[in-house]
């Protein structure tokens, strides 16, 4: 007989021992995460005796289930975040920024909707790949325009020879 009160009592401590640690998790927010895998693996250890006997049990789970939204937002903010440093560390846009504007752009379109949805900057990245795209636009109109120029200066004094250089400049 005093074996099972001895028992009933154990199993009554180790209950109420999980039940402060529920009530201690308090409001959930980002720091919680502690407090609530504490609570859940104590009580994931407790037997199915002592688990009927913790009367807050619901509240662990209402946690937990708070808990994994708020993770999932912060996860949001941080890789939004990091694409939004990403286009800002992209500067004045020269013909050198392609790299960094590809790193920006590959980066962009690795978010969920979600997190592309918190980078604020985002027409910042659109604004330098127009750039980038007049700049080197205007790159090969003027190698093209400086390889016609060569090919001009190449003729030099005209002759009666110089019908194939002129030609060739005429076709470029």
């Amino acid at each position: 007989q005093l074996s099972r009160l001895q028992q009933q009592a154990a199993d009554r401590a180790a209950a109420d021992a999980v039940a402060a640690k529920i009530d201690a998790i308090g409001t959930v927010t980002l720091d919680s995460g502690a407090a609530i895998a504490d609570a859940r693996a104590t009580y994931d250890g407790l037997t199915d005796a002592q688990k009927a006997l913790v009367v807050n049990y619901e509240v662990l789970t209402a946690a937990e289930e708070q808990f994994a939204p708020l993770q999932q937002q912060a996860a949001d903010r941080a890789a939004a975040k990091a694409v939004m440093d990403k286009i800002a560390a992209i500067g004045t846009v020269t013909l050198d920024s392609a790299d960094a504007i590809a790193d920006a752009r590959e980066a962009y379109n690795g978010l969920t909707d979600a997190q592309k949805a918190l980078v604020v900057n985002y027409d910042a990245l659109v604004a330098a790949e127009k750039q980038l795209s007049r700049l080197q636009q205007q790159a090969a109109d003027r190698a093209a325009a400086d390889a016609v120029a060569a090919k001009i200066d190449a003729i030099g004094t005209v002759t009666l020879d110089s019908g194939a250089a002129i030609a060739d400049a005429r076709a470029t």
